[in-house]
């Protein structure tokens, strides 16, 4: 599949905007369920990771994608808002994770 920039910024800010809504939803549920606490780290580490991706220079090419993800993957944020800091970054990590992989194998794919 040929890369397209544009299209990866609208489906990352997509992403983003989901997980954001979802945020929300797992906000009140954590008041009435601690079990939400999980749910909601997840949730926020990915909209962390896809609301820092949208309309980014880096999307220029797959390569450069890719190279960014692993800088990226290597300086964790902290938030604030998590319940836990530790499972916030492993899932912001997992995320990166999970996207160089599928980037990088379509670049060998390609």
């Amino acid at each position: 599949m040929a890369w397209d920039r544009n299209t990866h910024s609208q489906q990352f800010l997509a992403q983003a905007e989901r997980a954001e809504l979802y945020l929300d939803e797992v906000k009140v549920k954590v008041k009435s369920n601690p079990s939400y606490r999980v749910i909601h780290d997840q949730t926020l580490a990915e909209f962390y990771v896809y609301n820092h991706l949208h309309g980014r220079t880096c999307l220029q090419t797959r390569e450069t994608f890719v190279r960014y993800l692993e800088e990226l993957s290597a300086h964790p944020p902290n938030s604030a808002e998590a319940f836990d800091e530790a499972r916030f970054v492993r899932h912001y990590s997992n995320t990166i994770r999970g996207l160089i992989e599928h980037h990088a194998s379509e670049r060998t794919s390609s």
